[in-house]
C-alpha cells in the first residue's frame, strides 16, 4: 500500500470516511480504465447539452447581454458555465444513455467501482465507531438500500485522486467543463 499522499476527510451523515490518494501508477492505471468505459458515453452527454444557460429570477444566473454595466464577475462566468445550470437536448441524452447501456454492463460497473473504493485507499468511522478499512462488510452495512450515498463516496475519491471534475472530462473527452461540486 502506498502510504503517501494527504488524507482527506469526507462526512456522509454520522459516517467519515478517510481517502488517501493512490499512488500515481495506480491512479493512471484507473484514469485509463474508467476513460475507456466512459468515454463513449462523454460525448453524447456534451452534446446534450446546448451551451444557453437558463436566466433565472433575481439575477441568479446572468448573462453579459443582461447585465447592466455589460461585466460578468468571474463567479458568475463560471456559474452559467456549469453544466448543471444548461438546457439539455433529451434526444442526445437518450443517446448517451443508450451508449452507457451498450458499453457498460452491470460486471464492468461494478468492477470499477470496487477498484475506486479500494480499501488500501478508503477507510471509514462508522457512526464514531473506530476507523477501519472500507471492506466489503463495510460497504454491505453503509450503501445497501442506499446507492446514491456510494455513489457520491465514489465522487469524492475521484476528486481526491484526480483534482475537480473539469480537469477529470477534460482529460477524458477533450472538452473542458465546469460542474458544481455539492456536500
Amino acid at each position: 500500500m502506498f502510504d503517501g499522499g494527504k488524507i482527506t476527510e469526507y462526512r456522509q451523515g454520522s459516517d467519515t470516511f478517510y481517502i488517501r490518494p493512490m499512488n500515481p501508477f495506480l491512479a493512471l492505471r484507473l484514469l485509463g480504465d474508467l476513460q475507456k468505459l466512459v468515454s463513449p458515453v462523454i460525448g453524447n452527454v456534451f452534446s446534450a447539452l446546448d451551451g444557453e444557460s437558463p436566466k433565472k429570477k433575481d439575477d441568479e444566473f446572468v448573462s453579459p447581454d443582461d447585465n447592466d454595466s455589460g461585466e460578468v464577475d468571474e463567479k458568475q462566468r463560471k456559474d452559467n458555465n456549469s453544466v448543471l445550470n444548461k438546457k439539455l437536448d433529451m434526444q442526445a441524452v437518450e443517446k448517451a444513455f443508450a451508449a452507457l447501456a451498450e458499453h457498460v454492463d452491470g460486471l464492468k460497473l461494478e468492477k470499477m467501482c470496487a477498484r475506486i473504493l479500494d480499501k488500501d485507499y478508503v477507510s471509514v468511522s462508522i457512526a464514531g465507531r473506530e476507523v477501519s478499512r472500507l471492506g466489503e462488510a463495510q460497504i454491505n452495512e453503509l450503501f445497501t438500500g442506499n446507492i446514491s450515498g456510494m455513489l457520491m463516496l465514489i465522487v469524492e475519491v475521484l476528486m481526491v485522486n484526480y483534482g475537480d471534475f473539469t480537469q477529470l472530462f477534460k482529460s477524458l473527452s477533450g472538452k473542458a467543463v465546469a460542474l458544481k461540486r455539492t456536500k
